[in-house]
């Protein structure tokens, strides 16, 4: 089925896109919103210097309006404040009484106040700019990216705008929904604390999870609100790239994340030095310097210069351009935490194998027919006899490779799941 309807405005919030070099898939989402709707706004809450040439940069953002949030001024009077004060007190109270987190919310109290008064303000810059704009609020529906700060000015506007009947959405991922029971997952020391987790689902009209894990951890630890939660997967376009079955040798590995110690790139080449097979392996991504030289330390050390390189960041059009050069054998991912990753979508997008940790969603991508799921707490020479293993199996390869394929166009398929999405928002 397919709605159409040119009188629905988006608001549309992120984090920083389409400002500096992160949030870049969600350039391919861009297209079907601009198809759906009449017109598409979006209010990145957590921008403030706004480079206007990192748009250059940016794919599929042409006619679209960008709200700075964050630059607008608004004068509250006396009046103004006292009713802000009341309602950030209310709303902090309902969240201690409701959240999983009560301690931390009564420790952090003063901080959590200044948030909401903050995010109060936002609220009522994003009530002018409506105004201003004469949009017609019963065509308005606000979609957060992420259930984050974003989902909690939209909380706030329509916990105390409710006559203007603006529908509310997110999408789920993986921290901004894990919340406490991230920490566990990461198996950190220094505790990691999200507030507000109670009233983003409260005040969210519809959550959709990207990944099954999510769906049921909302279904488990809020199951008041169970009508209120769907699963809608991510996706990305279908390539045309059909040169995918060539055995080359060296067998080439790419792993693709941000450089960060929860992802565990400084693994793989201890991984690559026990191998039998010859491999080169290529990392895109950029991140934490002090763990890149630690990175580059070990490549060293197993004397692995002319086997590993490190490309830096790359948008998500180069990555895919990378794909059809490079003739890419085997995806890693390594990391102790996951949602789903859009780099393991866009890795078997192309049919390539994936070897992956069995972290948070990435069994919902990976299994035996496209790859191979490992432990959390994995040893390197074992993920390296399965390496080894797979690729002296070239039938195995091809197997894998058609797998990768039939997971991506069932699951993965931007032109499926967008319209599902979107289909989905329209018939609130």
């Amino acid at each position: 089925m397919h709605i159409s309807n040119n009188r629905k405005v988006i608001f549309l919030f992120t984090k920083r896109f389409p400002y500096h070099d992160q949030e870049t898939y969600i350039e391919d989402e861009l297209p079907y919103l601009k198809e759906y709707f009449k017109e598409v706004i979006i209010v990145p809450y957590d921008e403030y210097e706004f480079n206007e040439d990192d748009l250059k940069n940016r794919k599929n953002v042409d006619g679209i309006k960008i709200f700075k949030i964050n630059q607008k001024q608004v004068f509250l009077s006396f009046f103004e404040k006292l009713k802000r004060e009341i309602v950030v007190w209310e709303l902090l109270f309902e969240e201690i009484i409701h959240s999983r987190e009560k301690l931390n919310h009564i420790k952090n109290a003063l901080s959590l106040l200044a948030q909401l008064r903050y995010l109060y303000t936002s609220s009522l810059r994003l009530k002018a700019f409506i105004s201003e704009n004469q949009f017609h609020q019963g065509d308005i529906i606000f979609y957060n990216y992420w259930l984050h700060r974003g989902s909690v000015i939209c909380a706030i506007f329509n916990h105390y705008h409710s006559h203007l009947k603006i529908r509310n959405i997110s999408r789920a991922h993986s921290i901004d929904l894990f919340h406490k029971d991230w920490n566990k997952m990461m198996r950190i020391e220094k505790k990691l604390f999200l507030p507000f987790e109670y009233l983003k689902i409260k005040y969210t009209d519809r959550i959709y999870s990207i990944s099954q894990i999510g769906f049921n951890h909302l279904n488990t630890n809020f199951n008041q609100f169970k009508e209120k939660f769907k699963i809608v997967r991510l996706g990305i376009k279908k390539t045309n790239y059909v040169n995918l079955f060539n055995n080359t040798n060296p067998q080439k590995i790419l792993t693709c994340s941000n450089i960060i110690k929860i992802k565990r790139i400084d693994l793989i080449p201890e991984i690559i030095y026990h191998l039998k097979t010859p491999v080169i392996w290529y990392h895109i991504g950029d991140g934490e310097k002090n763990y890149i030289d630690e990175i580059k330390e070990k490549i060293n050390n197993y004397n692995l210069n002319d086997r590993c390189f490190l490309l830096g960041k790359m948008s998500h059009s180069e990555v895919m351009n990378f794909y059809k050069t490079h003739s890419i054998d085997l995806f890693m991912n390594t990391s102790t935490v996951e949602g789903i990753p859009v780099s393991i979508m866009e890795a078997i997008s192309y049919g390539v194998p994936v070897l992956a940790t069995d972290a948070g969603g990435n069994r919902e991508i990976v299994n035996d027919k496209n790859g191979f799921l490992i432990p959390n707490q994995f040893d390197v020479k074992e993920v390296a006899k399965i390496i080894d293993s797979f690729f002296s199996d070239e039938k195995l390869v091809q197997e894998k490779r058609k797998g990768s394929l039939e997971i991506f166009d069932k699951y993965y398929n931007a032109d499926k799941n967008f319209k599902v999405f979107i289909e989905d928002i329209l018939s609130l």
